[in-house]
């Protein structure tokens, strides 16, 4: 990350690096952290050259010292960016490890195909529609309407509760999606157990979200179990 920062990578390294920034988004924040912790270092170590400048220049008469007004003005500048440097630092690194792992594992589901065919599926796919474009509060609505017709549709539950968790509303999520927890049978019950385990995470439950990720036989699950035992 630091020859990434510092240009020092070759064209083809950094061809390589640039695109696992493109699909880690928890890789591209750490980046982020270093860049802050970098400059917050540099900026540091500039105030301490300053300190040794202004010890050096109290030593001199009133005349020398009227010179440099202007430049202790940047003294006081660069005291304030050690500042703001090192306290964006420390909120970034103190984000709790759950939502960076939130973060870096959750991706909304796909969706399933738009092929409207026939008029009783049409407001379903109208609804995927809106979900794919991330308009999820729209798809949401949508489908409510269609689940109080099936409350035990396993397919409107699940996809309602990914676009809830996808919305920031973990709570709602885990409503829908739990009523999956009751369907072991249902072609969507491992990822809906994954999504519950990160709608858990999300809340701040570590315990309830390892439960769900040992009951969901997904790689993604397996990977960021892997993760929470390190």
């Amino acid at each position: 990350m630091e020859r990434y920062l510092n240009n020092t990578m070759d064209e083809k390294e950094r061809a390589s690096f640039e695109g696992q920034l493109k699909e880690n988004p928890g890789l591209k924040k750490q980046l982020e952290e270093v860049q802050i912790l970098i400059e917050g270092v540099e900026t540091a170590a500039l105030q301490g050259r300053m300190d040794d400048f202004h010890e050096a220049l109290a030593q001199e008469g009133p005349e020398v010292k009227k010179q440099h007004n202007g430049f202790r003005k940047y003294t006081i500048a660069a005291s304030i960016a050690v500042l703001i440097g090192l306290a964006s630092f420390w909120i970034l690194t103190s984000e709790q490890p759950n939502d960076r792992l939130f973060a870096k594992y959750f991706v909304p589901d796909p969706g399933l195909p738009t092929t409207m065919g026939t008029d009783a599926n049409y407001a379903f796919y109208e609804a995927m529609v809106s979900y794919k474009r991330a308009n999820y509060a729209v798809a949401i609505a949508q489908w409510s309407g269609l689940l109080e017709e099936k409350p035990a549709n396993d397919t409107l539950n699940y996809f309602i509760g990914v676009a809830h968790l996808a919305n920031s509303d973990a709570e709602k999520a885990m409503s829908y999606l739990n009523a999956l927890s009751e369907q072991p049978n249902s072609v969507f019950a491992d990822e809906a157990f994954y999504y519950l385990g990160l709608a858990h995470l999300k809340a701040g439950d570590l315990e309830a979200a390892k439960a769900y990720f040992n009951k969901s036989q997904t790689e993604r699950a397996w990977a960021i179990m892997t993760e929470l035992n390190d």
